[in-house]
């Protein structure tokens, strides 16, 4: 059970659940106290979220045997503790039951079809990269930072105010300037998972090159990469620097964003500059990782406005 757990990346499934709710339960509900997007209906749409990423992260890990043995063994779990038939199995249940929460969610939502349609494309967009689009430099970058954003886009996009509230004025400006702050969320993980990935990239070269992908760091190389990645990263930092300016006049917003944000990613910017090893790029994914967290959570400042 701890080996599936692992191969689900059950970590990164929580930061997810975690991210969704918080979504829900702080930023929306502030904007939106009263919506068409009930308890249940996100209760549905959270389940299919995780069942098709989960699926998504055992697809990865089906066609990445060969490569996953040369850039981590000791994490390499399909082949050795868990079978390649119940890899495939599994892959194909979670894909049906988020299938199947969709199918509910259509049933019961507004807008439903457009999110059946959602849930349709993700796991076929996650089969897509982990069959085809990785091997592809950036194409496969850029299709997980878009899931990533599009996911949040899609929560937001649901949550309209009831019929109620849309005679209210003043509450159907604020569910307005909801999509604006969802849109800076959404764009944030863009940012920050595509910068990953292909920090990602450089760690695994020597795995993705055996393999014969053609990501960025093989093509041009790993300083030329490292050129690409710092100037996303600086403008990424710009974007850090205008949003914490747009909410300079809400003080927890503020700090937190420069010493919980703005810090670490300038310190990210510095340690890539002089990152030459496979330890080196493992540290810098680790710190995007935990800038995300730190991103996240900043949701729950929401109760104190």
């Amino acid at each position: 059970m701890r080996t599936f757990l692992k191969l689900i990346r059950y970590q990164n499934l929580l930061m997810v659940l975690v991210t969704l709710v918080l979504i829900k339960f702080t930023l929306l509900e502030y904007f939106t106290p009263i919506s068409l997007f009930t308890n249940t209906l996100f209760y549905w749409f959270t389940l299919s979220i995780l069942f098709t990423t989960a699926a998504g992260y055992i697809i990865n890990d089906i066609f990445d045997v060969k490569i996953d043995l040369i850039n981590k063994p000791n994490k390499t779990y399909i082949g050795k503790q868990i079978s390649l038939k119940f890899a495939w199995i599994s892959y194909a249940i979670f894909t049906l039951l988020g299938i199947l929460c969709a199918v509910i969610l259509m049933n019961s939502a507004v807008y439903g079809f457009e999110l059946f349609l959602f849930f349709i494309l993700f796991p076929l967009a996650l089969f897509l990269y982990s069959f085809y689009l990785k091997k592809i430099a950036l194409l496969g970058n850029i299709t997980i930072a878009f899931i990533s954003y599009y996911t949040i886009i899609q929560l937001s996009k649901f949550s309209v105010p009831s019929i109620h509230q849309k005679e209210n004025l003043e509450l159907l400006v604020n569910w307005e300037y909801s999509r604006i702050v969802i849109i800076a969320y959404a764009s944030f993980s863009f940012a920050i998972t595509l910068i990953r990935e292909i920090v990602k990239d450089l760690e695994d070269i020597n795995g993705d090159y055996a393999s014969q992908l053609k990501t960025l760091p093989i093509i041009i190389g790993r300083k030329r990469t490292q050129v690409v990645l710092l100037f996303l990263s600086v403008l990424f930092f710009c974007f850090l620097v205008f949003v914490l300016k747009a909410v300079y006049s809400y003080s927890y917003f503020f700090w937190y964003g420069v010493l919980a944000i703005l810090v670490p990613f300038a310190w990210f910017i510095y340690q890539l500059k002089i990152a030459k090893t496979t330890k080196d790029y493992h540290q810098l994914s680790n710190l995007l990782k935990l800038i995300m967290c730190l991103g996240i959570l900043s949701m729950l400042l929401f109760k104190f406005l």
